[in-house]
């Protein structure tokens, strides 16, 4: 598993940004956010990462390709345009 800048397994980030850990261990890291920069920082960026793709997969774009994505697109251009 991947560690973060201060050493703490990736798991226990993500764990902690999706509510998983148990109380002690949620606890005990945000106790150690207060004064961790670097777990600051993998934790805002960890949370823009996959929140950026929750966002992807309950869009309704989920699943297509980017050649279907733009076929889409030009079909609705081409609605509004007649």
């Amino acid at each position: 598993m991947a560690e973060t800048n201060a050493g703490h397994r990736m798991e226990e980030v993500v764990g902690y940004r999706d509510g998983l850990l148990p109380p002690e261990a949620r606890a005990e890291f945000e106790a150690h956010l207060g004064g961790c920069a670097a777990c600051r920082k993998d934790l805002a960026a960890v949370r823009g990462m996959l929140g950026a793709l929750d966002a992807h997969l309950r869009s309704p774009h989920a699943g297509l390709s980017a050649d279907e994505i733009l076929a889409r697109m030009a079909r609705k251009e081409a609605a509004l345009r007649a």
